[in-house]
């Protein structure tokens, strides 16, 4: 047994073998190549992701990769691994040269599914830590040591999905203001999820909220130890003085 593990590149897609149709072959999307596509036209082939060979340039990860790549007409990042069967353990010591393993990734590896592709496409393509694309998805807050990234329990559903497009356009105009001062306050975890809810709610005024916020301290949303303390200071934030006039919300009464 010989295993290569430098990470090379190459433009000469005719080297490259999909696996035949079968159990150990997952079944090509193309609208999962058209999104890796998008994500490729932005950030490049990841070195984080390159694809997986044997010998005879056999894919045995990274079809959807692959098939993104030779259609963008960019250079392919790929491993050579000799063992008979690609296995979670020798992804592992392959990836170890790029960068520390993760929970989710021996997930993504061993257990590939639907649920955590989206999670990690996201997080590649808004450039959003995991956690916090599950928190906007789900108004959970979790840690890579939870059970949804060591033992498989993700489930998306198409209503997360829709709720993280509907709040992603609205999070990134209100972490833009004054030049993304207020950025990694509003992206604090336990601010996050607050934020997710006060954007959800029937009474919120998004032009208010960028109004008030462009004139806040910048110490308003320093970090805070519950998310009541949070919600307290957002709600303060989007309704303003007591004699403003605009849309109030009752977003502490959303965390008592």
């Amino acid at each position: 047994m010989r295993i290569v593990t430098t990470i090379k590149q190459t433009k000469d897609y005719s080297l490259f073998k999909l696996m035949p149709p079968g159990e150990n072959r997952e079944k090509i999307t193309l609208s999962h190549v058209e999104d890796l596509k998008e994500s490729m036209k932005q950030y490049g082939f990841l070195i984080s992701q390159p694809i997986v060979v044997d010998s005879s340039f056999l894919i045995k990860n990274g079809q959807h990769r692959f098939l993104a790549a030779k259609s963008l007409g960019i250079p392919v990042l790929y491993l050579v691994d000799d063992e008979e069967k690609t296995t979670a353990e020798s992804a592992r010591r392959q990836h170890g040269l790029v960068r520390k393993w993760r929970p989710l990734d021996i997930i993504h590896n061993g257990k590939r599914n639907w649920h955590y592709r989206i999670l990690l496409e996201y997080s590649e393509r808004y450039q959003l830590e995991v956690t916090k694309v599950y928190t906007i998805l789900t108004g959970k807050i979790v840690s890579m040591k939870d059970k949804e990234f060591t033992e498989g329990t993700l489930k998306i559903t198409n209503e997360m999905v829709s709720r993280f497009f509907r709040i992603l356009p609205k999070l990134k105009d209100l972490i833009q203001i004054r030049g993304g001062e207020f950025k990694s306050q509003l992206l604090a975890v336990k601010v996050l999820r607050v934020l997710c809810v006060l954007i959800e709610l029937p009474e919120y005024n998004h032009k208010q909220m960028i109004r008030n916020l462009k004139n806040a301290p910048l110490d308003v949303l320093f970090t805070f130890n519950k998310p009541k303390d949070a919600a307290t200071a957002l709600q303060k934030i989007h309704n303003g003085t007591k004699r403003a006039k605009g849309y109030r919300v009752n977003l502490v009464g959303e965390f008592l």
